[in-house]
């Protein structure tokens, strides 16, 4: 009796671009949030789908259900995503009504980077979330947050998770860094533990960290940050204790 629907269950592997295209079909189309057509990835894929699909006109698409299970290896992508290109990326995907999840570890502008993506397809999804962890040395920091090598040297992790006005929360461990406060003649050598916690935002030119948060055992900086250019133009500091006694 209607309404009539099989339920799919089938194995895929092959290229991208064809597994994308026969995710694109209803009643699954989960590329339809992304922004690309299936031409604009390559790599390889396999995985399974699973899928109601209607055997009669008149079928309610939008209450069928899916889930798209499905593992990558060395996954590119033709366009940048929020002004990354991903190339050799390695991870899962699993798509279904109310959303896509994507973990990956891959390359971002070419830095290796850890990716952990939830992007809702519907209003009744999760909040979206996209957090990266890259791992940042002198060549590349001006690519990722231009500006800080005035006052960070060495290689550190650096946690980034996208907000929805644009900006980036970012976290880092910098024990293995070198950091200076140069306006102040105030640096912290390598192996000297310490944290930083800000908020960043570039408009044009001009970069503000703001709710910054840097911390040591016997050191803590807490204010609002602005550079252009690589310079610093201006700093607002709550509290400043840059030394033991320092108030």
């Amino acid at each position: 009796e209607p309404p009539v629907v099989g339920a799919l269950d089938i194995d895929v592997e092959g290229d991208a671009p064809a597994i994308a295209e026969l995710a694109s079909y209803e009643p699954i189309n989960a590329m339809r949030h992304v922004g690309m057509v299936p031409e604009d990835l390559s790599g390889t894929v396999k995985g399974n789908v699973k899928a109601d699909i209607p055997l009669q006109h008149g079928v309610d698409t939008s209450k069928l259900g899916f889930l798209v299970s499905l593992t990558y290896q060395d996954l590119a992508l033709a366009k940048p995503v929020d002004g990354q290109m991903v190339t050799e990326a390695d991870g899962t995907i699993v798509v279904d009504p109310d959303k896509a999840l994507v973990e990956a570890d891959a390359k971002l502008n070419g830095i290796p980077a850890e990716v952990d993506i939830t992007e809702p397809l519907e209003d009744s999804g999760p909040p979206r979330s996209r957090k990266v962890l890259l791992v940042i040395d002198d060549k590349t920091r001006n690519a990722v947050m231009p500006g800080l090598s005035t006052m960070l040297s060495g290689t550190v992790k650096v946690a980034l998770d996208k907000n929805d006005d644009g900006s980036q929360a970012v976290s880092a461990d910098l024990t293995t860094a070198k950091l200076m406060i140069p306006w102040a003649g105030w640096s912290k050598g390598a192996s000297v533990p310490a944290d930083v916690t800000f908020t960043m935002k570039d408009t044009g030119a001009t970069t503000t960290l703001s709710d910054f948060d840097l911390s040591g055992k016997s050191f803590q900086l807490d204010g609002k940050v602005v550079l252009s250019g690589g310079r610093l133009v201006s700093a607002d500091f709550d509290r400043v204790r840059l030394n033991r006694g320092d108030d």
